[in-house]
């Protein structure tokens, strides 16, 4: 992961059990600090944060997006790299809710869809399956 910007780089692989936390923590002992995987799961709700998983085995979803994401490539001359990543970059903009338009709109769309989640999971822990809205 790039340490400055807390990204991914284009040539690193998302694995089983990576996590993304989002949300501002009230809880002065965590300030600056990200918690456990196993913190969040038996404390969900308590820090204040939303928190995206990559699991496949608790995912059908994600599962199910990465079967068509195979096809995908199976059907594509691997010759043709640039196609490909077209397909990709289709298929997740499609996945998330297409491109944005007007950045409040889509602030409200979050906060119902996460709301939406955080009632049917009664969590604050998703898998990123579940996450069909860009932000």
């Amino acid at each position: 992961m790039h340490q400055e910007y807390s990204v991914l780089d284009y040539e690193e692989k998302v694995v089983g059990g990576f996590y993304d936390v989002y949300g501002p923590s009230t809880n002065s002992a965590l300030e600056g600090k990200l918690p456990s995987l196993a913190d969040l799961e038996t404390n969900v709700g308590n820090y204040g944060f939303e928190v995206v998983i990559v699991n496949r085995t608790i995912d059908p979803v994600l599962e199910e997006l990465v079967q068509i994401a195979h096809c995908t490539a199976l059907d594509c001359p691997a010759s043709n790299v640039s196609v490909l990543v077209q397909k990709f970059a289709e298929f997740v903009t499609g996945h998330i809710g297409g491109p944005v338009k007007d950045a409040t709109i889509m602030l409200a769309r979050w906060i119902e869809r996460s709301t939406e989640l955080r009632t049917s999971l009664h969590t604050s822990l998703w898998p990123i399956g579940s996450i069909n809205l860009g932000l």
